[in-house]
Formats: C-alpha cells, structure tokens, sequence
C-alpha cells in the first residue's frame, strides 16, 4: 500500500508540473473592445472614421504606450485627425504601418486604458481586391488601426509588404454603426442587431478584424447549415456564378465543420469583389470573405476553381478564423492547410476534379523549384521576393508536406488531429511547434525525419511548447432575427447606380495551375462549449516521467530486498 502510493505521488508530480505550466503569448495579449462609428460617402469615396478601443493589458508588464497596426496607411489612404487617451490628447507617432500612441499613465498589467481616435480614409478606385471601389462595389478590408499582438520581446512592429497577407492580430469585440446610402446592401463581418434608413449597427465577437463589402447593386442568396446562414452576395450579370459561389461555400462549410469541429458563429458571408490583378482572386475575414468577380462572372465547371477558390477562402474561416498564426513570420502555418484541406473536399466530392487538380499541383510545385529553387516550408513573408514565388513554393509545398503527413497518420488520425487543433487553441494563435508536436502527439509516432525534408531544425526541435491558451472569453449570443430573407433578394439598382462593365473572360476550361492567394486575419471566436484541460508535455517531459517511473521501481525493488533481509533475519533469530 505504502510503495504504491510512493509510486503514484512520483508520477503525479511530474505530470502536475506539465499541467500547471503558465499560460504564453498563444492567448490574447490584450483585451480590446472596439466601437467603430463609419460614415461612408459611396460616390465621393470617403470614409470618415470615430474609433473607440477599450483595451485592457494581459501582457504581465507595464505598458507606456499601445501600437497599432494601420495597413490603410500603405495604400495611401489614411489622414489621421486626433487621440485622446484617457480624456487626454496624445500625438502618436508613425513608422509605415506602425503607429505608436503614448499613455500619459504607464498601464499596469490587467488595469484598462480607453483610446479615441478620429481619422478619415479616401478610397482608393479601382484599388484592390482588399480596400477599394470599383464596379460599384466598395470593399473595406484592412481599414482601421488594430491593435499590434505583444510578443515576447515587445510588440510586433511589422511593415507593410506587398507579398502575402502581412497581418497578425488577436481577437476582440466589435460594436459598429454604419452610416451610408440606403440603398447600399452590405456584407460584413458579425451580426447585423439592427438597420433603419440609413444606419446598421451591428456586432461582433471573438473575431481578429471587422470587414465590409457593399454595393446599391448587390444581389442576396441564402442558404442554412447548421447554426450557421450563408449569404452570398453577388452582381446581377454574375447570377449563375452568385449561385454556384453559394453552393460550394454550402457544401465546403459543411465538410470543414464535420472534419475540423464546429464554427460557432450565427453568420458566414460570401461576397463577390472587383479584382484588378491575376494574384487578387480572394480574401478571407472574419465571417466574411471575398472572392474575385472574374471568377464569379464565368464559373467554371464543378469540382474545379471557383470551388476550390470559395473552398478555401471558406476553410480559413477555421485557420485564421478560430486559430491564428503569426501571418508573417510562420504564413504557412494557414495557408498550407487550407490549401490541402481545401483539395481534400474536393476529393470527396468531386474526386475526378480532384485527381486532375493535384497532380498538376504537383507539376506546378516542381516547376516552381525549377525556377525559384527550394525554400524551407517555415520561411517568413520577407523570404518571398514575389506573389508569384509566394504561392508557387510556400502553397504547395506545405500543402505536400500535409498530405504525407496525413498518409503517414491514416486520416482518422489526421483528421482527430485537427479536431484537437482546433478546439485547443480556438481564440489564440499557434505556432508551428505546436502543430508539429501535436501531430506526434495525437499520432503517438516521432515525425522528425519527415519533419527534416520540410522544416528548419528550430521548428520540431525538442523543446518546451507553447503553452494552451486558456480563459478565452465566452461566446457571443446568438440575437433573435432581424428580418426574414427570402431564398433569393434581389435589390434593385439606385437611380444614380452605374451601370456594371462586363468582363471578358476565356471561355475554355482550364484546370487551374494551383492553388490560388487566399488571405486575411480574425481572432478570438467561441461556442457554448467547456474547452477541455489539455496537458501537453515534451520529449524532455516525458524522460524526465520516465526517470521518475524508473526510480521509483528501484524504490520498489530496494524496499523489496529490505523485507526479504528483515524476514531471514528473524527466522534465524526464532530458530536460536
């Protein structure tokens, strides 16, 4: 009885220490709730901007000022007007991207600051796919200072490049109101809680950033999975191509909630956007994500790009959505992913498009080793020269490496892998050691020699995880509906709406050349569900159990002999 407690008290304690690690940068660094009140002139193309942030500092040191990250600054677009912090005026500074507000009172750990900001935004047109009015359509992506994530060392103070989606945030809390036409038809991200006239408010939470897609000529189709109402929002010319948009995201949103868990948000939207550029064929938000209007206007067949496009623009709805990365340093960590994901729902439902599509995704990525030559699959956004050699190597080849590593597991295995992916880090951001000790983890196998064709040693190397993030916030309540919405709306174009330009497109079907850019960035989202304690231990955990496991069996055995010694030694004594 005694030796048995001894050697339950052994293990206990190593296995106590694992669990009781403290929490690390893998949750959110700062609490934020924004309010945002817009007033949007569609045809004057201006956006004047009043931006509340109600921030509460969880980086367990004293902060001086908050950094925020103001991508509208890049293109041009951004004319600051004040700060008021606390009721006090402040002069932020500028470095690209990067603003710098200064706090008149240094922030404690866990105490709150409230920060005003007035701004105004002149859209750019055409612009881009992400922030810009063309075709009648006004995307705001990447639109409002957000909140820089705390690293270890400081804040993240990233620039601005042209290649990848250079973007890295925490989930938040979002109040909106939306002041514009009436006539506009809007997507967003978050819940629509009201709209009278000429105003929207709407809400969301636990999402990493708030986007907007609107347009006097948007047409509206609804579709319901689940919890979850899918709306597409599509030109009329690009009805066909509205229909199969909505469709795919259907079918694709249902296949991601059965193999990676469950999304928890009432609402998903679908927004067809003008694009000017061949790499600028979609966008993933929060709840909402934008896909190009070439691909929307002439669809192509089922099983091939617009399914893969809507596909895995979809998918980031959980990798990005509820888990995040360091965009810029590890953007594999997303994209790789969905890329694989993405052709894996092919695969299953329509497996004649998928054998095509991924063989010459593997043709595609030996040529891009041909021209560019290798990089490693955990190489940065700044690795990257172009889009081109961006999507060429980084998309596929971390989708390849995943597609080993599925067949190495069996996909059942692969499969609960992400389930538990998912439901341990939803709200925070992951690493990419988190993800490669995981995957042994679940699979209970060692990976490293697959690991070494793909990865720098630093990224599987033995060595203490991140930890679990824990005390995410709760989810936001579903609000009772608004209004009904027939299956199709369709919205009559305002008297002063220009008429669309048609766009012409080859009409031959061509099996894509692989996987296309698919970008943005969410955070913190939640269900009505207890997250599991998860003890996560390392290799150097585990030999450290296993000389506690060893030790006490030689306690075991000690005591064993001691009682053996202890017995003779009082048979010889009774027998004298």
């Amino acid at each position: 009885m005694t030796i048995s407690l001894l050697l339950s008290a052994l293990i206990s304690t190593t296995t106590t220490a694992s669990a009781e690690t403290p929490p690390s940068h893998g949750a959110p660094t700062m609490g934020a709730h924004y309010t945002l009140d817009l007033q949007v002139d569609d045809v004057g193309r201006t956006v004047a901007v009043r931006e509340t942030v109600e921030a509460t500092n969880h980086t367990h040191v004293t902060l001086t000022s908050l950094v925020f990250n103001v991508t509208p600054r890049a293109y041009g677009a951004f004319q600051f007007n004040s700060a008021v912090v606390d009721g006090k005026p402040v002069a932020p500074s500028f470095d690209d991207v990067v603003m710098d507000v200064p706090l008149p009172t240094p922030l404690a750990a866990e105490q709150s600051t409230t920060v005003d900001l007035q701004f105004m935004l002149k859209i750019p047109s055409p612009g881009s796919l992400r922030f810009g009015l063309s075709d009648g359509v006004l995307t705001l992506g990447n639109w409002f200072p957000i909140l820089a994530v705390y690293l270890p060392n400081g804040w993240d103070r990233h620039h601005y490049s042209p290649v990848g989606d250079p973007f890295f945030t925490e989930t938040a809390d979002y109040t909106v109101s939306l002041h514009a036409d009436p006539h506009l038809v809007v997507a967003h991200t978050g819940v629509l809680q009201s709209h009278r006239g000429d105003t929207w408010e709407i809400q969301a939470n636990g999402v990493r950033d708030f986007s907007l897609a609107m347009s006097r000529n948007y047409e509206v189709s609804q579709a319901q999975v689940g919890e979850t109402t899918i709306s597409a929002y599509y030109l009329p010319r690009d009805k066909k191509g509205g229909q199969a948009m909505l469709d795919y995201a259907k079918q694709s949103f249902a296949w991601y909630e059965d193999h990676l868990g469950p999304y928890g948000y009432p609402s998903f939207d679908v927004a067809e956007t003008p694009s000017q550029s061949s790499t600028d064929v979609g966008q993933e938000y929060p709840n909402l994500i934008y896909v190009a209007t070439p691909y929307v206007h002439q669809p192509t067949a089922p099983g091939y790009y617009l399914t893969y496009l809507v596909a895995h623009e979809t998918g980031h709805q959980w990798l990005y959505g509820l888990v995040g990365n360091d965009h810029v340093r590890q953007p594999w960590l997303d994209e790789g992913p969905v890329v694989e994901l993405s052709y894996q729902f092919i695969h299953d439902r329509y497996p004649s498009a998928y054998e095509i599509q991924w063989k010459q995704l593997q043709i595609g990525y030996q040529q891009a080793l041909a021209t560019y030559g290798s990089k490693p699959v955990d190489s940065t956004e700044a690795d990257f020269s172009s889009n081109a050699e961006y999507f060429d190597l980084l998309y596929r080849e971390s989708a390849i490496f995943l597609d080993h590593l599925r067949v190495a597991m069996g996909d059942t295995t692969y499969y609960a892998m992400w389930k538990r992916y998912v439901e341990m880090f939803r709200g925070g951001n992951a690493t990419t050691r988190d993800f490669l000790l995981l995957a042994e983890q679940v699979a209970g196998k060692d990976f490293s020699e697959l690991y070494r064709q793909y990865f720098r040693p630093d990224s599987y190397a033995p060595s203490t995880p991140t930890p679990i993030p824990t005390a995410l916030p709760s989810p936001m309540p579903t609000p009772p509906p608004i209004q009904t919405v027939s299956a199709t709306v369709v919205i009559p174009p305002h008297p002063t709406a220009k008429a669309a330009s048609p766009l012409v497109i080859p009409t031959t079907l061509v099996a894509p050349t692989g996987p296309p850019p698919a970008t943005a960035t969410v955070s913190r989202p939640r269900i009505p569900s207890t997250q599991p304690t998860v003890v996560r231990e390392d290799r150097a955990a585990i030999a450290t159990r296993s000389l506690s496991i060893a030790l006490a069996a030689i306690i075991v055995i000690s005591l064993g002999g001691l009682l053996l010694v202890g017995l003779l030694a009082f048979s010889l004594l009774r027998r004298r």
